[in-house]
């Protein structure tokens, strides 16, 4: 039920009326939603905070053909997507400088209380705290990846009939030439190992889960396709 411009209202089971914020529109209610019903709901819990999902069912025609051309894309590290045409798709960085500050504080905040609480004894409460607040500004960079992801393949899919896409295994792409803990690299720190995949994978998220978006990125009007291509033998490989 609707109750205003920005909130509506929802009969949890065991929990009873429950107000939410209105988002977007939800087809068959009210005057100007989409045509469709709501087939049902789910109540999530996440980071920063509960969330409903609905369900939907909406009636959609039968797709034309789609008339744009073809386009080949490259997903790399530095630059997230680069098309065949030469155009190089870029993100900033998921978090402001004064939220990613504000992170590397908690973070220390929180190895601090971790190192000076008792073997066996119960998290405290200030840690508690500052897990959530962690917890929080990471959930904010993932949405932001996501809605980054969401618009861009909804842009390309929507522009382009067909999309190739070379099937490259991004995590090997990131390992650094330091090695690993027992077998380090050579003429390299040995203390880069720790954590230089890791923060690399986390710089190509978009890039990542970019490509499993590019089908679904579009529901209405000539769905584009998405190829992959098997990965080009490079000079490093056999």
């Amino acid at each position: 039920m609707r109750l205003s411009a920005k909130w509506g209202a929802v009969t949890v089971p065991l929990v009873g009326r429950v107000r939410f914020r209105w988002t977007k529109a939800l087809p068959g209610i009210g005057k100007n939603s989409p045509a469709g019903k709501v087939t049902g709901a789910r109540v999530v819990k996440e980071a920063n905070g509960w969330h409903i999902v609905f369900r939907t069912e909406q009636h959609v025609p039968h797709p034309t053909p789609h008339r744009g051309p073809k386009v080949g894309m490259d997903r790399g590290i530095t630059v997230p997507l680069a098309l065949s045409t030469g155009e190089k798709l870029r993100h900033k960085p998921w978090l402001a400088p004064g939220e990613r500050e504000r992170l590397l504080r908690l973070e220390r905040t929180a190895a601090r209380r971790r190192a000076a609480r008792i073997k066996g004894e119960p998290v405290s409460n200030r840690l508690a705290r500052t897990y959530d607040q962690i917890a929080r500004l990471r959930a904010k960079a993932k949405r932001r990846a996501y809605d980054w992801q969401h618009q861009t393949t909804t842009a390309l899919a929507r522009k382009y009939s067909a999309i190739v896409v070379e099937d490259l295994h991004i995590t090997n792409m990131t390992r650094s030439a330091a090695g690993t803990a027992t077998a380090p690299g050579t003429n390299v720190a040995q203390k880069r190992y720790r954590g230089a995949g890791r923060r690399q994978s986390r710089k190509s998220r978009g890039s990542r889960s970019a490509t499993g978006h590019g089908v679904r990125g579009r529901r209405r009007g000539p769905p584009s396709m998405v190829q992959k291509s098997p990965p080009v033998a490079s000079r490093h490989g056999a």
